[in-house]
């Protein structure tokens, strides 16, 4: 995908889909919100690995419907209408627990030093094997 901004002829600037499908790149990059099936696996992945939180994040997948709604993203002036993966009034409560548990594993998983450590030895890994490759 390329930008947020439709064009004049009825198309996204997203390349192969038009407009009334732009809603499909929803599912796994979320735009809109950052609710999105990519975001759920690695939540889900991350919390049964690291035993750091009970997952319930399935429900977003179950519950979610395709809508009409308005949406201002960077660099637009105003707002545009969308279709967009939309969610019930009564997942909100769930939303916020889903944002409260990424800031968690940020802190607590994805910035931990031994995390940061294995990061580090993994790209001096890769520089040393460019070297037999390049």
């Amino acid at each position: 995908p390329k930008s947020h901004a439709p064009s004049g002829q009825g198309q996204s600037d997203f390349v192969g889909r038009p407009r009334e499908k732009e809603f499909l790149y929803d599912i796994v990059n979320n735009r809109h919100n950052g609710l999105d099936v990519d975001k759920i696996d690695y939540f889900e992945r991350d919390g049964r690995a690291s035993k750091t939180n009970e997952s319930n994040n399935l429900k977003f997948l179950t519950d979610s419907f395709v809508g009409r709604g308005r949406y201002q993203g960077i660099g637009i002036d105003e707002e545009q209408e969308f279709l967009m993966i939309c969610y019930p009034h009564k997942m909100i409560s769930p939303a916020n627990q889903f944002f409260q548990t990424r800031k968690r594993n940020h802190e607590a998983i994805y910035t931990h030093k031994k995390t940061k450590a294995a990061e580090l030895q993994m790209v001096d890994l890769l520089l040393e094997a460019d070297k037999h490759f390049s």
